[in-house]
């Protein structure tokens, strides 16, 4: 064989190991791109997820903070409107009229004086006559208050508070429930 046909028998050859090993590059570097669109879309869409639980959990922890604002807020104006009702009912007791006062004190003074039958009894400054009627207790020193008195042994031991601002407290706080119920139109009481 001569010289020149080697020479293009390994051209040739060089030739087609080329265009092998061109299609064997090009059919990998397809592969490595397909497969790094692959990790690139694979991270893409958990980064896309992992950003969507944190909107979500970002949005839930949003809304319940909303709802718990809403809810103290409501609390609050609730509690203002109870307040508001109790000085309202306490400010009735102290603008009674007189005789209106001594029939409530003479009930009272009736059930008080079942525990303490003698003592002194303490008002309110110049409520003093409405008590006139009771021999067994003498005038003890004066109050502060809307009304009511206070009972108090001789010795000053016992004392039965009979002021309206005690017995309504407790009267609205064992009636919180059926009050609140009223006022805000919620049904019956629980």
């Amino acid at each position: 064989m001569s010289l020149e046909r080697i020479v293009s028998k390994v051209e040739q050859d060089s030739k087609a190991a080329e265009q092998v090993i061109l299609k064997e590059a090009a059919r990998s570097r397809s592969e490595l791109l397909a497969q790094a669109k692959q990790t690139r879309d694979d991270i893409l869409s958990g980064y896309r997820q992992k950003a969507d639980r944190t909107i979500a959990q970002m949005r839930t922890r949003e809304e319940a903070g909303l709802e718990m604002e809403v809810k103290k807020r409501m609390l609050a104006s609730r509690r203002k409107v109870l307040d508001s009702a109790f000085l309202g009912v306490m400010e009735h007791f102290a603008n009674l009229p007189a005789a209106s006062k001594k029939k409530i004190y003479a009930a009272l003074m009736d059930s008080a004086s079942r525990d303490l039958p003698r003592g002194k009894v303490r008002c309110v400054k110049g409520e003093e006559s409405l008590f006139s009627g009771f021999p067994a207790y003498e005038k003890g020193a004066p109050i502060e208050g809307a009304g009511g008195f206070i009972l108090e042994s001789q010795d000053g031991r016992l004392e039965i508070d009979m002021r309206f601002e005690v017995l309504l407290k407790d009267i609205w706080d064992r009636n919180l429930g059926e009050i609140s119920a009223r006022l805000f139109d919620e049904g019956a009481p629980r």
